[in-house]
């Protein structure tokens, strides 16, 4: 499972990496996460900053950090 440290790592902020933790393992818990009960603000190509590249580099980062089912 993906912790908060690498995420930080990967140049995510750390609130913006504990909420990414929180929710999932909500998920892996069975738990649905609302999108009432996201609290980060919204994230677009505009206002993205990741110290490994570009969204879609970070998006790959976060999938190859989660196990596989």
């Amino acid at each position: 499972m993906a912790d908060a440290r690498r995420l930080i790592e990967l140049g995510m902020v750390p609130e913006l990496a504990a909420e990414l933790v929180s929710q999932i393992n909500a998920a892996v818990a069975g738990v649905t996460v609302p999108a009432t009960a996201v609290t980060v603000a919204a994230v677009d190509e505009a206002n993205f900053e990741f110290a490994g590249g570009n969204l879609q580099e970070f998006a790959d980062a976060i999938g190859a950090a989660i196990p596989a089912a």
